[in-house]
């Protein structure tokens, strides 16, 4: 199990640890009432092609990915943000029925704050995510880990998919795998 302090900044890389091609850190803290999270990350194509929220941003291009598992439940949220400033939030009740709910049906309205900055060959995600529309989740005790998505239109239409956490079974809808918050 992978343990994390609020603060700790954590360097991105490939699913199975390797080093990415473009490298990236996301530090996670918290006030008690709002999750803060913030990620840099090197980027040499920056781009999105999503068009209006709630829109599938991991398949339009670069994409900042926040999932988080408050202590003690099966159900989790994903948020996410892309460059271009469109976002995407979802609930879901269990990674077991992650693929048999349509798409609409788990939408979900966080009420999170974001900001973007772009800048040449990075841009830095933040999020701001109220603990009480995560059902007022405590602390110690949640999963979370956070990813990207990379597209680049030099590599081609697969792009490199990084996180700080670790995952044998190659997605990142693995819980079980996430970091656990030890201490506020």
């Amino acid at each position: 199990m992978l343990e994390y302090r609020l603060g700790q900044a954590l360097p991105f890389h490939l699913m199975n640890g390797e080093p990415a091609r473009e490298s990236g850190i996301a530090v996670l803290k918290s006030d008690g009432e709002t999750l803060f999270l913030t990620a840099v990350m090197t980027d040499s194509d920056i781009f999105n092609r999503a068009e209006k929220n709630n829109e599938e941003t991991w398949k339009t291009g670069d994409a900042l990915e926040f999932f988080f598992q408050p202590a003690g439940r099966l159900d989790y949220y994903e948020l996410h943000v892309t460059p271009n400033m469109k976002t995407l939030q979802l609930h879901i009740p269990r990674v077991e029925l992650l693929r048999k709910i349509p798409f609409e049906d788990k939408f979900f309205e966080s009420g999170f704050k974001y900001s973007v900055d772009v800048q040449n060959g990075q841009w830095t995600g933040r999020m701001e995510i109220p603990l009480a529309a995560l059902g007022n989740a405590k602390l110690i005790g949640s999963r979370f880990t956070v990813s990207r998505y990379n597209y680049n239109k030099q590599w081609g239409d697969t792009p490199e998919m990084s996180t700080i956490s670790l995952f044998a079974n190659g997605t990142f809808h693995s819980p079980d795998e996430w970091f656990t918050i030890r201490d506020e």
